[in-house]
């Protein structure tokens, strides 16, 4: 994969800022233990959730990082796990109304592991959890696929 921008690295993740409608592009794959225990592997082109929690986040992945905040570096780690879990529920290979939460806490705790201040994590978190929704919903196209 030939980067788009300058490669960049922070806290456990190698990627390139790109332009267009997502931010970030993961220029090598990413690997975390959630608390997460799908019944079954759920697996996409990009996106990886084991049986037993490890989320696996594949090379030329994007993301959006922060939505409603400026960029902020200790928090890109943190974003990156968060909407790939969010785009889980998009379509419906998690569960909006129950993993939705479990998604949140765990941005505010990788958030602050990668030593952003709870000053700067709790606003963030509060708007995950007040504001955040609407980014987490099924997409009809999903619906239509489960109910066909």
């Amino acid at each position: 994969m030939k980067p788009e921008g300058k490669i960049k690295g922070h806290n456990g993740i190698v990627y390139v800022t790109s332009s267009g409608k997502y931010k970030h592009k993961l220029f090598k794959s990413y690997r975390i233990q959630t608390t997460y225990r799908p019944k079954k592997r759920i697996e996409t082109e990009f996106i990886t959730l084991c049986k037993n929690g490890v989320l696996i986040i594949k090379i030329a992945y994007r993301w959006n990082g922060l939505t409603f905040f400026p960029e902020i570096k200790s928090m890109i780690r943190a974003s990156l796990i968060h909407d790939a879990l969010y785009e889980l529920m998009k379509e419906r290979l998690l569960d909006y109304k129950t993993d939705r939460n479990t998604a949140d806490n765990l941005f505010r705790e990788e958030s602050v592991k990668d030593r952003t201040w709870r000053i700067v994590t709790e606003p963030v978190y509060i708007v995950l959890r007040t504001m955040g929704a609407g980014f987490a919903k099924p997409r009809q196209s999903a619906i239509r696929r489960v109910n066909a």
